[in-house]
């Protein structure tokens, strides 16, 4: 498991799922290549598929039509392996996940975090 960047518990924001906190941070930029949560978004279970159509571009907006809230227009993008928010147009198929399997791995990386002293 060495090597991997699992979560920053300490990292404070109103955001519970703000990319700082799954994400290192280096030369001035997030790394998605080290990241244990980036890696294990993708094995998350499918729980429906989306149309886009007024959100092309916004992944906020996606995340918000889905979720009621704009947080988890990051894990959205890469849970669909896009690179950046224009990747996403109108009349392609999205696949999203549940926030009850995002939260359980939160709540691992977590335990692990605690466990191994990350």
């Amino acid at each position: 498991m060495g090597g991997w960047f699992y979560i920053n518990l300490d990292f404070e924001s109103p955001v519970r799922y703000d990319e700082g906190r799954f994400l290192e941070w280096k030369e001035d930029m997030y790394d998605v290549l080290n990241s244990y949560f980036v890696e294990r978004i993708k094995g998350l279970p499918v729980a429906g598929e989306y149309v886009v159509v007024s959100e092309e571009g916004r992944p906020d907006l996606l995340s918000y039509n889905l979720y009621g809230s704009t947080q988890y227009w990051w894990v959205l993008l890469i849970y669909n392996d896009l690179i950046n928010p224009e990747d996403l147009r109108s009349g392609m198929t999205v696949r999203y996940f549940s926030v009850d399997d995002l939260e359980e791995l939160f709540f691992r990386l977590a335990a692990l975090e605690r466990s191994i002293g990350v």
